[in-house]
C-alpha cells in the first residue's frame, strides 16, 4: 500500500477509498497520523473515522487547497487548517498529532496550525472501517458535518500513511483505485469497451443559445464527443475523419459545421485541444485552438433547440439509432476543462458508465 492514485476528480469519481478494519494502534487517546501526498485538486478526503453517530470523529482532508485535521471526543471538535495551499502538483509530507486535548498539524516540517478541545470527554470511540481516500455513499450524508461538506475522494497521490509510525495495513477493500504513475495528468480517460460514456445531465434542454466548451485530447480521430437528443431536436459534436463536426437541429432541418484541420490527425497528435461550440438560434459555430469556423444558417422559423434526454460526454449508446449521422467508432481519448453556458462543470458529481477513468489522464 505504499502508493496509489485515487480516481475522481477533478474530476472526478466519487467513492473511491481503501476501507479498513483494523488500525496499527487504538486511536481513543493520543495519536499521530502521518502520510505524503501531491494533488492538484482543491478538496478531498484523505482519512475519516467515526462512531456510529458521527460525533466522535478523527477526519484529515483537503479544502481549497489546504490540508485540515479534525478530532472530536464527542463534546468539543478542535480543527487546524493549514495557512497555505498545497494543491501545486510536487510531493508533501503531513503530520496531524493529538496530545491530550492539544492538536497540532505539520506539513512539510513546519507548524501550520494548533487547536484544543474545548469538551471534557477525553476519549475518541471509534468503529470500522476507517476510509482512506474518499468516503463510501452510505456515510457520506452524514459524515459532511465534519468535513465542511467535502466527501469527494481525493484526486492525486497518497503514500506511506502511518498511525504511531506504523503503516496502515490489515484486511481491507479497495475501490476505483489505480496505482499512482508519473505518466498521468488531470482529465477523464474514456477507454475501450462496450460503453465509455459520462452523463453530464439526466435531462437536459439546449433552447435557443447554448455554448459548450472543453479540452480533448483524442486517440482516435473518429468519435461521438457530446450529444443530446429530443424527439427530433438534436446536437451532436463528433470526430469525422479528423474534421471536427458539429451537427444541430432545431426541428427545421440540420444545420452542419465543420472544422477541417490540415491534415486527418492534426486533431490527434497526442496534444490538448479546446474545443468550443456556439449554438444561437439558427447560427451554428465551432471554435477550434481560437480558430472559428464561419457560421452556418438553418431556416428561419425554429430557433429552439428542444431536447430532454440526458447530456452526454462520449459516445452515448444506442447513438446509431438517434438522428445526426453519428460515426460507430467510440470516442476514445481524455477530456478535461469542461463548461456549459460558461459555467464550469461539477464532473465529480455526474454519472460514469463503462471504461471511464475518471480522475486521471495517460500520457502514453
Amino acid at each position: 500500500m505504499q502508493l496509489i492514485i485515487l480516481l475522481t476528480p477533478t474530476g472526478s469519481r466519487r467513492n473511491s477509498r481503501i476501507e479498513f478494519q483494523t488500525l496499527p494502534s487504538n486511536p481513543r487517546g493520543d495519536f499521530k497520523f502521518s502520510f505524503d501526498f501531491r494533488t492538484t485538486a482543491t478538496e478531498g478526503v484523505i482519512f475519516y473515522a467515526s462512531d456510529e453517530l458521527h460525533r466522535d470523529v478523527i477526519a484529515i482532508y483537503m479544502k481549497d487547497g489546504k490540508i485540515v485535521m479534525r478530532f472530536n471526543p464527542g463534546d468539543g471538535p478542535v480543527q487546524m487548517r493549514s495557512q497555505k495551499a498545497f494543491n501545486d502538483g510536487a510531493w508533501h509530507s503531513a503530520v496531524g498529532e493529538r496530545i491530550n486535548a492539544f492538536g497540532v498539524l505539520y506539513v512539510d516540517g513546519y507548524q501550520e496550525g494548533n487547536g484544543t478541545s474545548k469538551g471534557k470527554s477525553k476519549f475518541i470511540d471509534l468503529k470500522p472501517p476507517y476510509y482512506y481516500g474518499g468516503l463510501s455513499t452510505e456515510i457520506a450524508d452524514q459524515a459532511r458535518a465534519n468535513t465542511e461538506e467535502t466527501d469527494l475522494s481525493f484526486n492525486g497521490c497518497l503514500r506511506i500513511m502511518r498511525m504511531n509510525n506504523q503503516r496502515l495495513s490489515g484486511e481491507h477493500q479497495a475501490f476505483g483505485l489505480n496505482r499512482c504513475s508519473e505518466n498521468v495528468e488531470p482529465g477523464i480517460f474514456f477507454g475501450e469497451g462496450l460503453r465509455a460514456h459520462v452523463i453530464l445531465r439526466q435531462r437536459f434542454s439546449v433552447g435557443r443559445v447554448f455554448e459548450m466548451k472543453m479540452d480533448i485530447k483524442p486517440r482516435k480521430n473518429n468519435g461521438v464527443i457530446m450529444s443530446v437528443h429530443g424527439r427530433r431536436d438534436f446536437v451532436l459534436l463528433q470526430l469525422r475523419n479528423g474534421s471536427v463536426e458539429l451537427t444541430v437541429d432545431n426541428g427545421k432541418g440540420e444545420i452542419v459545421n465543420r472544422y477541417t484541420p490540415p491534415s486527418p490527425w492534426s486533431i490527434c497528435d497526442g496534444k490538448w485541444h479546446t474545443i468550443q461550440v456556439i449554438k444561437n438560434k439558427i447560427i451554428a459555430i465551432l471554435i477550434v485552438d481560437g480558430t472559428s469556423t464561419n457560421p452556418v444558417s438553418g431556416k428561419i422559423g425554429a430557433t429552439s433547440t428542444d431536447t430532454k434526454h440526458p447530456l452526454f460526454l462520449g459516445t452515448q449508446p444506442r447513438i446509431m439509432q438517434r438522428r445526426g449521422n453519428a460515426v460507430a467508432e467510440k470516442f476514445v481519448g481524455c477530456i478535461r476543462n469542461v463548461s456549459i453556458n460558461k459555467e464550469t462543470e461539477d464532473l465529480p458529481y455526474a454519472t460514469f458508465v463503462g471504461q471511464v477513468n475518471a480522475g486521471s489522464c495517460p500520457t502514453i
